[in-house]
């Protein structure tokens, strides 16, 4: 354990470190903004038998100064169905991706609301003719508990960890380009894991096929 916190300190110091000498150069122009008003008509309100509606309960990211600055793109919206939990949507998209990334992952923004975190490791995503591989957990606080499943786009890669999403930015700075980014998360009260993750893959597929190509790209990268 001491080895492995030991290789993570030396592998984040090396690319933090790197990152401060790409810093020093001219930055690449950024690309046009993503239009909010838009990207929130391009996310259906009916995905399947489900439907969007207003419902207290989903667990949102801290939307300081830098978070904004972040993501061009921001829904978050419940979708329910007869004889199912409701799922929650969380969709945070962004032109150009920066350190601060990780601020929007799950397992940032749950234990900052309360929760533990179990990880219940990567499960392989159908959505459209693309295969993306998304990561799976737990979150658990006195008298509630959620099944997680989200992935991230970086750039046209799907990194999943923090350490791998890094790397692309970093590559990505020191080749003087920018890359966009997306983070898609969904969630369910927790029943069976197993059936849980099964049902939230499957509105994920739902949900990238609904979508126009312009809106999907933005979650699976061009061409999507």
């Amino acid at each position: 354990m001491v080895e492995i916190a030991r290789r993570d300190l030396l592998i984040g110091g090396a690319l933090l470190g790197a990152a401060g000498v790409g810093a020093l150069a001219r930055p690449p122009a950024r690309p046009p903004a993503i239009d909010q008003g838009w990207f929130e008509a391009a996310i259906p309100s009916a995905i399947g038998a489900y439907r969007a509606a207003t419902l207290a309960g989903l667990v949102l990211p801290l939307r300081d100064e830098l978070s904004q600055q972040l993501y061009d793109g921001y829904v978050a919206r419940a979708y329910v169905a007869p004889g199912v939990a409701p799922v929650f949507l969380l969709i945070a998209v962004g032109s150009v991706q920066d350190y601060a990334l990780q601020l929007h992952r799950p397992e940032s923004c749950y234990p900052a609301s309360g929760f533990g975190i179990v990880p219940r490791g990567t499960t392989p995503l159908r959505l459209g003719a693309r295969a993306v591989p998304g990561t799976v957990l737990e979150a658990r606080r006195p008298g509630r508990a959620d099944l997680v499943l989200y992935w991230t786009r970086m750039g046209e890669a799907f990194p999943t960890g923090l350490w791998p999403a890094r790397a692309l930015i970093l590559r990505a700075a020191l080749e003087r380009r920018t890359i966009s980014g997306a983070l898609v998360r969904l969630s369910t009260t927790l029943g069976d894991p197993a059936a849980d993750a099964e049902r939230l893959a499957r509105f994920a597929a739902a949900l990238v096929t609904a979508m126009a190509p312009p809106a999907r790209a933005l979650l699976l990268g061009p061409g999507a």
